[in-house]
């Protein structure tokens, strides 16, 4: 099985697939993990994220951004 991670923030998987079950899996190599920073699919200093919405806070992700993401990483 191969999973792929798409995140703002990689380095906070990396201690979680290092200490679980799930390292186990990756050693037997029953499951196939990778870890992928967003910023990696889009330009140098090019904001990954648009304007947000409403008054809350939060952020919207730009849609091309995903889209590169989800094309390179299937």
């Amino acid at each position: 099985m191969k999973i792929s991670i798409v995140s703002l923030f990689p380095e906070l998987y990396t201690p979680f697939l290092r200490s679980s079950l799930l390292e186990r899996a990756c050693d037997n190599k029953l499951v196939d993990i990778t870890v992928t920073s967003l910023f990696s699919f889009s330009q140098p200093k090019v904001r990954v994220d648009g304007p947000a919405f409403g008054h809350g806070a939060g952020m919207v992700l730009k849609p091309e951004v995903i889209e590169k993401a989800v094309e390179e990483t299937t």
